[in-house]
């Protein structure tokens, strides 16, 4: 590994610390050196807060030191007013006079523009040669640009003989304990890192999930229920008022405490729903859980970008376990062998991953 590409290396391990926390904004990192030593590092730490270029330059305590330095940044500087000022007029103003990019910005207000505005100071502005991690890094943030919908994960547990619940007397769908204590675990640590999790109203009113992510570092995700009948309880813990809720709902109404209320005049449309939730809630990334209904809707209309899939090894469709007229069959499988296959306790773990949308800049 070259030098250039170590530090760029350094820009995505900084970046990695914030987690969800500078969502809807993408995790940046950012190194600075001086005669090949690092001088400064930095990272985007939570949204809103100063960006990792800025936390870079503010640990040089002499200013004459970042003059004729390099930068090195996981994404371009951003070149506008938002939240925070410009990145690139702190860069011009410093002195640096080399900077070193992961991959662009598909933010159409910065893609390009902030390599421009380097460029015309007389900054020497270059990419790494490979922008597939850097790309990977910011893979929700891409996709909230160019596709307009947060990032979707679909996760269920299915036994050995693909069975994910069973009915009870009234139709509707009964919790099996299905996944391993350490596939929970496993679970756990994804929500942690999206900033939705979604069910429907069965998963909701028959397991009565809190959807936290317990026993993590991490945040708990937005508590997100599919309900367009409204026959939700606001008893149940999802709504407990620790967190932020959010209730797809079939009538219009006004949010109310911790509960808000997401309008959907047509209950299957996957994509306005997820439209909806980016627009109107900023849910960059989102897990959706269960039923297998709702799961199925997200699967045949390719509205996902990983499906991650528990399989347990003990059977469920048998004389000792649940009538075979009363389980509910996991949804059909993504197409092709999955990306990624290991084991997490008894249970074995399949991921798919579809393509990150294409590269803009």
């Amino acid at each position: 590994m070259d030098q250039d590409q170590k530090f760029l290396a350094r820009t995505l391990e900084l970046a990695r610390r914030s987690g969800i926390r500078t969502s809807p904004n993408p995790n940046v990192g950012a190194v600075i050196t001086k005669d090949g030593e690092i001088i400064a590092e930095g990272f985007h730490a939570v949204f809103g807060g100063p960006h990792a270029e800025v936390n870079a330059v503010q640990q040089v305590n002499d200013a004459s030191l970042l003059r004729g330095a390099t930068l090195y940044v996981s994404l371009e500087p951003c070149s506008y007013h938002g939240k925070t000022p410009p990145c690139t007029e702190l860069i011009i103003r410093s002195g640096i006079r080399k900077v070193i990019i992961g991959t662009s910005d598909p933010n159409p207000l910065v893609n390009g523009k902030g390599v421009a505005e380097m460029q015309a100071a007389g900054i020497e502005v270059s990419f790494s040669s490979d922008r597939k991690p850097f790309d990977h890094l910011i893979r929700f943030f891409r996709m909230n640009q160019i596709n307009n919908r947060p990032w979707v994960t679909l996760k269920w547990a299915e036994s050995a003989d693909r069975i994910i619940g069973k009915r009870n007397q009234a139709g509707k769908s009964g919790r099996i304990q299905i996944s391993s204590e350490e596939s929970n675990g496993f679970v756990h640590q994804l929500r942690a890192g999206r900033q939705g999790i979604m069910v429907g109203k069965n998963t909701l009113l028959q397991d009565n999930p809190a959807l936290t992510s317990r026993g993590t570092a991490g945040p708990d995700p937005v508590r997100i229920v599919f309900d367009p009948g409204d026959e939700y309880r606001n008893t149940l813990r999802v709504f407990d008022p620790s967190g932020m809720a959010i209730v797809i709902s079939g009538t219009p109404k006004e949010s109310a405490g911790n509960v808000r209320y997401c309008y959907l005049p047509v209950p299957r449309t996957p994509g306005l729903l997820l439209k909806k939730l980016l627009d109107e809630f900023e849910i960059g990334s989102l897990m959706i859980e269960g039923g297998a209904a709702l799961l199925a809707s997200f699967l045949r209309e390719e509205l996902w970008d990983e499906c991650v899939v528990i399989r347990s090894p003990a059977l469920q469709n048998t004389e000792t376990a649940v009538d075979p007229g009363e389980v509910i069959v996991a949804p059909d499988l993504p197409e092709g062998k999955a990306d990624q296959v290991f084991r997490c306790g008894p249970d074995e773990i399949f991921v798919w991953t579809r393509s990150l949308p294409e590269s803009v800049g």
